[in-house]
């Protein structure tokens, strides 16, 4: 395939541009251990309870834990609990996990210049809510992209008033979809027709069951980010907390394994580029 000021490369985000996976887990645990120590409980119990929170709003990307936690009773025992200290704790325990962990893939800047240099359309589509990914885009210092799809940022119960979306976040045009991956309605967001998407789109992730199975919706060519999947070990360190279809989802097994014939496979992002040509 030629990649030309005609091709729209959509690249989802976590696991395909930055390693989201591998700070999840560690990042999500140290909440959990600053939230029992605050609570004067288990922390099993804790994680129990920040599980069913996730579950509840379905998606372990909503930043209103705490508030969450308090409208369902964890902290009612406790006579004198402060609700602005008990998030600033908990957000500094996450922040210095992810961090510590955080990191663009090696390969993934130079091939975004690259795209930008042949002056192919790069837009973004994330399942993650509209706050985290663009920190999450503002920490990873890409640029160049020309819109971000994103899910819908949360409605925050009981947030304290000098609380809010801190933090410089890039200037990147957004929308926010209704549905997540794979049911991205792409002939409405890019204002095409399912021939043109399959001539001249490309998606790059690393989820079978959301990146690879919405470019087979559309028959539009696929580069599967293998090297984003996650380990078990990985999965693992999310599982306490997470809904189980979120970590279910990171799990690629011979049963979810695609055998689309418009799906090429980069071990290593310098391999995307590549592949893609040669499709």
């Amino acid at each position: 395939m030629q990649l030309n000021e005609n091709t729209i490369f959509i690249l989802d985000c976590d696991n395909t541009l930055w390693r989201w996976i591998q700070y999840a887990g560690p990042a999500y645990k140290a909440m959990c251990k600053v939230l029992s120590g605050i609570a004067g409980k288990e922390f099993l119990e804790t994680a129990a309870a920040m599980k069913t929170f996730y579950t509840s709003v379905g998606t372990l990307e909503h930043e209103g834990l705490v508030q969450g936690l308090q409208k369902a009773g964890f902290f009612k025992h406790l006579p004198h609990f402060n609700l602005r200290e008990t998030i600033l704790l908990a957000q500094a325990a996450f922040s210095e996990e992810r961090d510590r962990h955080f990191k663009v893939f090696d390969g993934i800047t130079e091939m975004v210049r690259e795209l930008q240099a042949l002056d192919v359309r790069l837009l973004l589509l994330t399942d993650a809510t509209r706050y985290q990914a663009m920190r999450r885009l503002a920490r990873s210092r890409l640029e160049g992209f020309e819109k971000m799809y994103c899910m819908p940022a949360p409605v925050f119960e009981q947030m304290p008033e000098d609380f809010g979306a801190t933090g410089r976040l890039p200037s990147i045009p957004y929308e926010e979809l209704p549905e997540e991956k794979p049911h991205t309605d792409l002939e409405r967001i890019l204002g095409l027709t399912r021939a043109e998407i399959q001539e001249r789109v490309v998606i790059a992730g690393d989820s079978v069951k959301k990146d690879v199975a919405l470019a087979e919706r559309f028959e539009c060519l696929v580069a599967h980010a293998a090297y984003g999947l996650a380990s078990e070990e990985d999965i693992d360190a999310i599982r306490d907390f997470a809904p189980d279809d979120v970590a279910n989802r990171n799990t690629v097994t011979a049963s979810t394994a695609s055998s689309y014939h418009r799906m090429v496979t980069a071990n290593h992002p310098s391999e995307i580029l590549a592949k893609v040509r040669a499709a």
